[in-house]
């Protein structure tokens, strides 16, 4: 079975859904604690708020407030998201488990791309509901504490449409408005995080348990490896940092991540067709 059929596909998404359902809720809650924490330091400095309200006005203060939750909220998306990729993997590291799942009537292809579609497609929608109950329970909270502030979230969901609107506007260049900025760092955000997600995507078929500390870590020794090595170069070898340098030098770095990207997908790919129900004690159990 090499192709796809999406009567198997849904099939097997709903199989996952159910029997690791308790793992999803834990999850989902996980979400919500950290929405909550992230709401609970963005307005627990009530004083700032009313002095912005009685020096600025409301809206100068909500606007403020939901610049801090908006930057805060897409960093823990960010987050979430590498767990996510880091988890793509994780329900093959005990054997009675991994021989279930490699003996389900479905494609390698199949199986795959289910477990894409809820790192990539469930969670985040996990991630908006949990989003959601979070600021209802801000709400139900603090008129006790004798401060009250109405839902952010139209204020919140304006300012992340209107920083990704902007990104992309200046990625594909699509407004005159933004035609004269380079956009050499949009396009190597793009391929700085579609490496980063292979990276967690390729850690969590290899070390599949704790994968995502286990490739942060990898990720900050490699990081710092390369720094130390970068410095440590002789004179001779260093680079000037003239401006034609760094504009070549920004462009071989976003095709350099975008080509380990896609090789870093294809490794995992081939390393999950190629799985052994009794791994090497290297990988595994």
């Amino acid at each position: 079975m090499n192709a796809i059929n999406f009567t198997r596909l849904g099939h097997l998404l709903k199989l996952d859904l159910v029997q690791n359902r308790k793992k999803y809720l834990q999850f989902s809650l996980g979400l919500l604690l950290g929405h909550l924490m992230i709401q609970y330091f963005a307005f627990h400095r009530v004083w700032s708020i009313e002095w912005d309200i009685k020096k600025y006005g409301m809206e100068h203060a909500m606007y403020n407030l939901s610049q801090d939750l908006s930057s805060s909220i897409f960093f823990f998306f960010g987050v979430v998201i590498c767990i996510a990729m880091s988890s793509l993997f994780n329900h093959l590291p005990e054997k009675i488990n991994r021989t279930y799942y490699l003996m389900l009537p479905a494609s390698n292809a199949e199986k795959v791309l289910s477990r894409a579609i809820i790192c990539l497609g469930i969670i985040p929608v996990m991630f908006l509901v949990t989003l959601v109950g979070a600021d209802l329970i801000r709400m139900a909270i603090y008129p006790l504490r004798g401060t009250y502030i109405g839902t952010m979230l139209p204020l919140i969901f304006k300012e992340t449409w209107t920083a990704i609107s902007t990104f992309f506007s200046i990625l594909f260049q699509t407004s005159s408005e933004w035609r004269l900025l380079d956009v050499r760092m949009p396009w190597f955000v793009v391929g700085f995080s579609f490496w980063g997600l292979s990276c967690f995507a390729l850690g969590s078929i290899v070390f599949r348990r704790r994968a995502f500390i286990f490739t942060f870590i990898t990720l900050v020794v490699l990081f710092v490896a390369f720094s130390l090595v970068a410095t440590h170069l002789p004179g001779s070898f260093r680079l000037h940092y003239s401006w034609p340098t760094l504009y070549v030098l920004d462009i071989v770095f976003i095709i350099l991540f975008n080509v380990a990207a896609v090789a870093q997908f294809w490794l995992t790919w081939r390393l999950f067709t190629r799985i052994q129900v009794i791994p090497r004690k290297l990988f595994g159990k």
